[in-house]
């Protein structure tokens, strides 16, 4: 059984769509981690070491650790739109794009590939300049469940409500309510809480559906 990490963007992405969907998609990951190359509607990317499992219309980008047994989840994006091949006019300007079914569908699997390729690259770069993090899919699962974002990654990083308390110049008492979703703190507040915890503001304060 391969372990499951996310990305930041990653679980941003599963946070803002439909609950069903993501649900969904959860269970296609528990399913891949399983067994990785047995997996059902996984494709090798061709200019990288990466692989891209469908879900519908939507795509989970992720490499495989080999040497800790861990599947990182890079990105969950919906699948890409081609270019047209032939295009049709109304009142001498373009109206509409026309190209055969199966043509759509390679050039829409390249515009992919490309795309996921470049997600993989900008990842990649950004790991091993130490600006980019994945973690672990226990932390994911909690957020998904509606938990506090505050509470899950201040546990995450290991911190006691008093030592986040002291590095924002709050009391323990003042975290302990925000993280059982009372008070209205400040955006200033919420700024300097994300960057003790080392995530964005989007993080902290949960990701609107879209």
């Amino acid at each position: 059984m391969w372990e499951l990490e996310f990305t930041r963007d990653a679980a941003r992405a599963l946070l803002r769509m439909p609950r069903d969907q993501t649900l969904r998609i959860r269970r296609k990951l528990d399913e891949l981690a399983k067994n990785p190359q047995a997996a059902a509607n996984v494709k090798k990317l061709t200019e990288h070491p990466g692989y891209r499992l469908r879900v519908g219309d939507w795509r989970v980008v992720y490499l495989l650790d080999h040497g800790r047994i861990v599947i990182q989840v890079i990105r969950v994006a919906k699948r890409g739109v081609s270019m047209s091949v032939r295009i049709l006019e109304a009142n001498g300007k373009p109206a509409f794009a026309v190209l055969a079914y199966d043509e759509y569908q390679a050039l829409r699997a390249l515009a992919d590939d490309a795309e996921d390729t470049a997600a993989l690259v900008r990842f990649a770069k950004r790991y091993a300049a130490g600006k980019e993090e994945t973690v672990p899919a226990a932390v994911v699962n909690r957020l998904l469940a509606g938990e506090t974002p505050l509470r899950v990654w201040r546990e995450h990083r290991g911190m006691t409500a008093a030592q986040v308390a002291a590095s924002v110049d709050i009391t323990p008492a003042h975290v302990f309510k925000l993280e059982s979703g009372k008070g209205d703190p400040s955006v200033a507040l919420l700024r300097r809480l994300a960057k003790v915890l080392r995530v964005s503001l989007e993080d902290l304060v949960g990701a609107e559906p879209d």
